[in-house]
């Protein structure tokens, strides 16, 4: 081989071994250098401590959102932005998402674990549009991480002030639609008019009550000497609206008094509070042009009518006392009447759970427990033990303790209708 050939190889083999060199070293640079960066990601992204932090963020949240979802459903109408930022260190726990009087507490704990801002999303990351994040390290995480949709769950996402990410998926409350109810607050013995009160009791023959169809038969003779009433007070909430009814059977003809008092009048009034009650607590009236008069209407005249009387009414602002009252003064004077009244009862179409007790009965979602669905109605002598489920009484009718528990399921409506009954000592 000549000298020159000779060198020709040296060249060429000096290129080969250069070549494959500086492959090699590339190659374990790139290598060096995912490593770092997976080393990296390994202390910034998802560490146990920052995801339990997270996790502590996401359990305030879901304990503390405004009711009916509010991070999904606030999330579901911001249009194309599939994000909401729900944290940021500058403003703090968005307000708009969580129940009046925690948003102090949740910024606190946010800074407290040195969070820079929070993102809530879709669990599925596929469907986060990384162009409506304004965060481009959020982006560059969210794209960078492999995390797996979580049927019917959002996610958060985090950047911690020293730089780390973290992201779960977040649990929702279950949103429950429950049927709106009727339910039904039968006036039980109550309904027994003899307990009842009096105007001119006088006048009342007889009043035959039948404990199996709740329905009083009163015969009554009136005079020119006032306005003979029966009635029954009820405790009942300011401003609280309410639904009564009861039944019917005329026996006789009812005549009226004139032209403006045609027959039997049923009223709804309210307890007079200008006036210094002495004897009765209702004057001898007609009550229709006076300040306690609510709601009033008449019966049918002619024998053998019958049927039921709905009555809606709102207690007055002034009183708690309402009053059902049954005014025979207008009818015609010095005749003789025979009528059934009876089968008393408060409806009401709730949602929700309603919670009978001795007392008024709270209704479920009032943590106050100031709301009641019935009045509580009063009779002479007879204390009103409350609203009681019958399928809680004991053999003896004493109520059973039902414990209440924070939950709710479609389960505990088998019926869209139930009853619960007045019980009096």
């Amino acid at each position: 081989m000549s000298r020159m050939n000779n060198k020709g190889f040296l060249l060429a083999e000096s290129l080969i071994v250069s070549t494959f060199v500086l492959t090699v070293l590339i190659f374990l640079f790139v290598q060096f250098k995912n490593l770092m960066v997976n080393h990296k990601r390994s202390y910034t992204y998802n560490s146990v401590e920052n995801i339990y932090d997270l996790g502590s963020l996401a359990d305030y949240f879901k304990n503390n959102e405004r009711s009916n979802n509010a991070l999904r459903t606030t999330l579901s109408t911001i249009g194309n932005n599939n994000n909401l930022e729900i944290y940021n260190q500058s403003s703090g726990c968005l307000e708009s998402v969580l129940n009046p009087g925690t948003v102090g507490t949740c910024t606190t704990l946010a800074r407290t674990m040195d969070l820079d801002y929070v993102l809530y999303t879709d669990s599925d990351i596929d469907n986060i549009n990384l162009e409506q994040i304004k965060y481009q390290d959020m982006r560059d995480f969210i794209d960078k991480i492999d995390a797996t949709k979580v049927q019917d769950k959002g996610r958060l996402f985090a950047k911690f002030k020293n730089g780390n990410f973290a992201t779960i998926a977040m649990e929702q409350k279950t949103e429950i639609t429950i049927p709106t109810r009727t339910v039904t607050y039968a006036l039980g013995d109550g309904n027994n008019i003899n307990w009842w009160s009096k105007l001119f009791p006088n006048t009342f023959t007889s009043i035959d009550y039948n404990s199996t169809n709740k329905m009083n038969t009163i015969t009554m003779t009136t005079t020119a000497n006032g306005w003979e009433q029966l009635y029954m007070p009820m405790q009942t909430i300011a401003g609280q609206s309410y639904t009564i009814q009861f039944d019917y059977k005329l026996d006789t003809e009812l005549t009226g008094l004139n032209a403006e008092h045609t027959s039997l009048a049923y009223q709804i009034l309210a307890e007079n509070t200008n006036e210094t009650a002495i004897g009765t607590e209702l004057s001898n009236s007609n009550h229709k042009s006076e300040d306690i008069h609510i709601s009033t209407g008449t019966l049918p005249t002619n024998n053998g009518a019958s049927g039921t009387i709905t009555l809606n009414f709102t207690a007055k602002a002034n009183t708690s006392l309402s009053y059902l009252v049954f005014n025979f003064g207008f009818l015609a004077d010095n005749k003789t009447y025979k009528v059934e009244l009876g089968n008393m009862r408060v409806v009401e179409n709730v949602t929700g759970r309603t919670v009978y007790g001795p007392m008024l009965s709270p209704k479920f979602g009032q943590p106050d427990g100031t709301h009641a669905p019935s009045p509580q109605p009063i009779v002479p002598a007879h204390n009103f033990r409350g609203w009681f489920d019958e399928t809680h009484l004991d053999q003896s009718g004493n109520q059973i303790e039902v414990k209440e528990t924070t939950s709710i399921s479609p389960s505990l409506f088998t019926d869209n209708k139930e009853t619960v009954t007045a019980h009096f000592d």
